[in-house]
């Protein structure tokens, strides 16, 4: 695997980066120094291992940070930043391999189809160059994986996978515990997830690493994959830092469910309100706002913070709010996040379903929402209006409501669409963004033997089919920058 030099720093308690844009080419990300600030928020394998050996496991768990964070192959004298560069390469595409024990990844798929469950297999992995022994690999996601629920799994598919490197007793990637492989069954173009993020990391916001890799499953070639990192302790040392205990803070996810948790209104003032173990979906034994770090830690996982923020938001006063908001939580990085959103048409978000966000509390007191999971952005259903970055109304979108209803607030969110319009979602910038992308994956994604069933690559990123195919990346774009720019005259 080739080795790329880092492309993104920490600047004190956050990290941001500013992507630069070479046309014709996908540039990385250069290394700039972007400031974030209101109400003083600064963001700151040989032998596979025996079939017996499985474990059954859900999407909830984070897992602890117990091993040295040096273990792993080489990587020792590297920052957090040169790791990831290393693990989630921004060049080319990785290949990557996994060998299961005979009859192993039949079974696995079987486990979900029979039986609704994610059984982590051990596996061998060929990771570019690193040979990881004693992996594990299991299943991910909930509308990405469209295995059939009591039918027969095809072994040749593609389906979203999550990739635990110590699983079985095997050592950490570079210090890294798991990635994900991204299947894109929502986006034939395989450029959604990382465009968006694209977008986030230009406006100084937190958003996973992105690559790509090339699959094969007991040497059979499953197809191109998008390469992600986890949302989980590693990433908050590489986002946060370590001095101080800034990555000790709790780091909440949004489990979907049908009872509202995610949406972070008013259910009531105890934990048991807002988190679930009943009612989840398949697949989840944990549901609602689910705590990821200090599980065990009896004076930390009380979600007495969590509560805390719920409180605040929802039973301040509104004049009050500008003042008391500010000092539980990231108030302008919100803005700034809800503006990608909308400017992307993200449905699969926080303000559309209320979904595919973490919350971090920070050392500084105040939580930061984390967005994640991208692949439904780009005209995937959203149509709100310029001061409303919900797809369903502010009403029923809590955080957002009470946040856009202080004048000031809704300002900054409207300048912040303003300047997404004449700077990111552009179609000048997409057109080098796309064309980089395609000499990266282009040959991979035009050949694969499983490509999406909801369009054609071709279609979805060429410019020649602007105007002629639903879903063509730059048509979104030109018409959504067209829209965004409304919100330069507004106040």
């Amino acid at each position: 695997m080739q080795q790329n030099q880092p492309w993104w720093r920490p600047i004190g308690l956050m990290a941001a980066v500013v992507w630069t844009v070479a046309c014709g080419s996908e540039t990385p990300p250069a290394t700039a120094d972007v400031t974030v600030a209101d109400s003083g928020d600064t963001a700151t394998g040989t032998d596979a291992a025996e079939p017996s050996d499985t474990t059954a496991t859900t999407d909830t768990a984070v897992g602890s940070d117990t091993a040295a964070p040096d273990s792993g192959p080489d990587g020792t004298d590297l920052t957090w930043p040169e790791r990831y560069a290393e693990v989630i390469p921004q060049l080319g595409v990785l290949d990557l391999r996994i060998t299961f024990a005979a009859g192993d990844w039949v079974k696995l798929l079987a486990d979900w189809t029979n039986l609704q469950v994610k059984t982590e297999f051990p596996a061998t992995i060929q990771y570019g160059k690193y040979l990881q022994t004693g992996a594990g690999v299991r299943l991910k996601g909930l509308s990405s994986l469209t295995l059939p629920a009591g039918g027969t799994a095809d072994p040749t598919g593609k389906y979203p996978l999550k990739i635990d490197f110590n699983a079985f007793g095997g050592q950490r990637l570079l210090g890294v515990d798991e990635v994900g492989l991204n299947g894109a069954s929502h986006d034939p173009s395989h450029m959604r997830d990382w465009l968006t993020a694209a977008m986030y990391q230009s406006m100084g916001l937190h958003a996973v690493h992105l690559g790509y890799a090339n699959v094969h499953i007991d040497d059979v070639w499953i197809g191109l994959y998008g390469l992600s990192q986890s949302v989980d302790k590693q990433f908050l040392k590489e986002r946060f830092g370590e001095a101080g205990g800034a990555d000790d803070g709790n780091l909440y996810k949004c489990v979907y469910n049908g009872f509202g948790a995610c949406m972070l209104g008013w259910l009531g003032p105890n934990k048991s309100d807002y988190v679930h173990t009943e009612g989840c979906a398949e697949g989840y034994d944990t549901c609602g706002l689910v705590l990821q770090t200090n599980e065990d830690d009896p004076k930390l996982n009380d979600y007495s913070d969590l509560l805390q923020l719920i409180t605040v938001l929802n039973n301040t006063p509104e004049q009050d709010l500008p003042s008391e908001l500010p000092k539980v939580f990231a108030v302008d990085q919100f803005l700034k996040l809800a503006a990608v959103a909308a400017a992307t048409a993200n449905l699969d978000s926080y303000f559309g379903k209320g979904n595919n966000f973490y919350l971090y509390h920070r050392a500084d007191g105040r939580f930061e929402m984390i967005p994640w999971d991208f692949d439904m952005t780009y005209g995937g259903g959203c149509e709100n209006d310029l001061a409303d970055p919900t797809c369903g109304g502010l009403d029923s979108h809590p955080l957002a409501g009470r946040i856009l209803a202080v004048p000031q607030w809704r300002a900054q969110y409207l300048q912040h669409l303003c300047t997404l319009s004449q700077q990111w979602m552009t179609v000048q910038t997409h057109k080098a963004w796309i064309a980089g992308l395609d000499s990266r994956i282009g040959e991979l994604a035009r050949t694969e033997p499983n490509p999406s069933s909801q369009g054609s690559y071709q279609d979805q990123t060429s410019e020649a089919t602007v105007g002629e195919n639903y879903g063509n990346l730059l048509d979104f774009v030109g018409k959504r920058q067209k829209y965004l720019s409304g919100a330069c005259s507004l106040k």
